[in-house]
């Protein structure tokens, strides 16, 4: 018992005699986060700019990560523009650039390498029933 009683008392005396280390701080980054109220601001006025040119369209706002935040439909936007501009705000928050540059990237000569990006290049109803037309007369898909 006095065996125990010395080698705890030995261990608490060799913990105490260390100098505790602070332990390096994690890295961190700061992020500003747009609040509700300014998105939906910020939808809106995009909306009624582009209803002035004649535009029927959908605003998605994502986060850095790109999960999306907001989506607000405009009046007449198709149901392909809701997921178009989802898939576009996320590709543009993925890779940290506007899609105009991204545009640009993807038209210079041998640049476009599809497997890097999140998106479908063909969409719709009318591309599956062309695909439905080449199967039906045999012709292969690719």
């Amino acid at each position: 018992m006095t065996r125990s009683w010395t080698l705890a008392a030995i261990g608490l005396a060799a913990c105490s005699s260390i100098e505790a280390m602070a332990a390096d701080p994690l890295p961190t980054e700061t992020f500003r986060i747009l609040p509700a109220a300014l998105a939906v601001e910020a939808a809106e006025a995009a909306i009624a700019s582009c209803k002035g040119q004649g535009y029927n369209v959908a605003v998605a706002i994502v986060d850095r990560a790109g999960d999306l935040r907001l989506l607000l439909v405009g009046e007449g936007a198709s149901a392909l523009a809701r997921d178009l501009s989802r898939r576009k705000a996320y590709t543009s928050a993925l890779r940290r650039m506007t899609t105009t540059d991204l545009a640009k990237q993807v038209a210079t000569p041998g640049a476009f390498n599809p497997t890097l990006y999140d998106t479908q290049m063909v969409t719709g109803r009318r591309h599956r029933r062309q695909r439905g037309a080449r199967r039906r007369q045999g012709r292969s898909l690719r």
